[in-house]
């Protein structure tokens, strides 16, 4: 019985989906610890109540297409579809009332371990490897920027655990041709909250491209891989459709849908800078340019060198606050939250400098976080991956598909930081350092010290542990009175078995690492 629980606890999973539930509820002191609640403005207003609703519209009968409880009645099921979806509700109808508050107090925490849990899932099945600094990663997503911003909302955190599962299950289905796992987990996802599953279809889209162009096969297997994902996302919205079809009726005659026009004034496709004067005058500049009001090369010129800075100002203080800072302010008007640590950092640019990653490989990857990035610099595109609409606060509401590519590449080089060069590791920091101050300097601000601080020690890590771990293993393979050699050598050169290779290998071969995944997940 001990040595099942001690297993139990030494399990990975279990670690990490034990250890965001603690530390959440610990800091926040909620129930059962504690008798803070963070239901508050919306969740208060609206998510609460809703879920109360919905608890007794289900055990009394009631109709669920319709309501009267909102002004003069309304339709429910549109309601539902947005609100109260999540499997999670349901044990709340084996509950008496009276633990109705703190059950929903404990979705957030449950929600996030749940994260956790099946991000450390997807990157041991990605690698092979179970690492034990594995968990820690799992709680780096769960405790993402965009988590602790949007936990409010908490409808939307079920396609924050559903993204790895959906990533897994369509890499399955392109590598593998297994479709079933494609089917059920999107699915699931669009059934739990359809406007969340709007950005992880979006990363699908962009992954099956990726991937095609990192492991290219031909013509013929693409429009096949193509045909393939297509009939299986066909299917997908039919089996979706009992929520999509409310939903979709329920948005037709929303306020949210209203607004279709994209905003003319450069200043409005700008992350709000210092200066807005600044910014209109160089639209002004531009737009005389285009209508032929003088000469067009230095007018041209002139708009190029007042728009670039502002541009890159803009970008400066998205990186800073929110992707080194971990800074954020006000939640409604907050820049993109994309911060998931420092060290994720370090070990992105680590993965970039690595000479066993093809180029191919590494251009997916700066491809993809570019596409993204446009998105928290421009508000125009924001608009567009959006749906075509502004959000009423909460901006930038998929930022965590880039928390989840970058801690990904950063397992993959954290796996390989045996074979990483200390010179690769000093660089790494070195550009990181570079990043902040770079961004600082648009931003014209001030860094903070103890960022950097942290970016030295973890790079000092990274460069003093390959010849820790090469001491380490010498003095373990000291030869033996008859001088008979290390193993390590022997496996190297391994004789080819047909039959139980992994059963037979030695201890030095199973420590081998698996060929480098690259950051798009191929």
């Amino acid at each position: 019985m001990r040595q099942k629980i001690t297993h139990i606890v030494r399990n990975p999973l279990f670690q990490a989906f034990i250890l965001p539930m603690l530390l959440w509820t610990v800091c926040t002191w909620q129930p059962p610890l504690g008798n803070n609640t963070l239901i508050f403005s919306d969740c208060r207003e609206q998510y609460y109540p809703f879920f109360l609703a919905f608890r007794e519209a289900l055990l009394s009968s009631e109709s669920l297409q319709w309501t009267w409880s909102l002004g003069m009645g309304t339709d429910y099921l549109g309601l539902i579809a947005y609100y109260c979806t999540s499997p999670l509700y349901l044990p709340a109808l084996l509950m008496p009332e009276n633990w109705l508050l703190s059950y929903f107090c404990l979705l957030t925490p449950i929600k996030l371990a749940l994260a956790s849990l099946t991000m450390t899932f997807f990157l041991k099945n990605l690698t092979g490897r179970e690492d034990k600094a594995l968990p820690i990663f799992g709680c780096l997503y769960s405790f993402c920027g965009w988590s602790l911003i949007f936990s409010l909302n908490i409808m939307w955190l079920d396609g924050l655990y559903m993204l790895p599962l959906v990533t897994w299950s369509t890499i399955r289905l392109l590598r593998d041709q297994r479709t079933l796992p494609y089917i059920l987990t999107l699915t699931a996802t669009l059934l739990f909250n359809y406007y969340i599953s709007i950005f992880i279809c979006m990363f699908v889209f962009l992954l099956f491209y990726c991937y095609q162009f990192c492991k290219w096969q031909g013509a013929k297997q693409f429009v096949l891989s193509l045909v393939r994902i297509t009939i299986s996302t066909i299917v997908v919205l039919c089996l979706a459709a009992v929520i999509l079809i409310p939903a979709a009726h329920g948005l037709l005659n929303s306020s949210a849908t209203q607004q279709s026009t994209i905003p003319v004034p450069i200043t409005k496709y700008l992350i709000p800078v210092a200066d807005q004067s600044e910014a209109a005058a160089s639209w002004q500049i531009l737009r005389s340019t285009f209508e032929g009001n003088g000469a067009i090369f230095p007018a041209l010129w002139t708009a190029v060198k007042t728009t670039i800075p502002l541009i890159c100002k803009a970008i400066g203080h998205t990186i800073y606050q929110a992707a080194l800072a971990g800074f954020y302010g006000n939640a409604v008007t907050s820049p993109p939250a994309i911060y998931c640590g420092i060290a994720t950092i370090v070990l992105t640019f680590l993965c970039l400098l690595s000479k066993e990653k093809p180029k191919r490989e590494k251009i997916a990857y700066i491809l993809i976080l570019a596409i993204y990035a446009l998105g928290m610099v421009f508000n125009g595109v924001s608009y567009v991956y959006h749906g075509f609409h502004y959000p009423a606060g909460f901006s930038y509401r998929f930022t965590f598909i880039l928390s989840f590519i970058t801690i990904t590449t950063a397992y993959q080089s954290w796996l390989r930081r045996e074979n990483t060069h200390p010179w690769q590791a000093l660089l790494a920091g070195g550009m990181t350092i570079g990043y902040l101050l770079l961004s600082a300097r648009f931003r014209a601000s001030g860094i903070k010290e103890v960022n950097i601080f942290a970016i030295a020690l973890f790079t000092l890590g990274m460069m003093s542990y390959k010849t820790v771990r090469v001491k380490h293993t010498a003095t373990e393979e000291v030869p033996d009175a008859d001088g008979a050699a290390s193993n390590r050598q022997d496996a190297k050169d391994p004789a080819p078995q047909k039959t139980k290779m992994k059963a037979t290998a030695s201890p030095a071969s199973r420590r081998e690492l698996p060929p480098l995944c690259p950051p798009v997940f191929c």
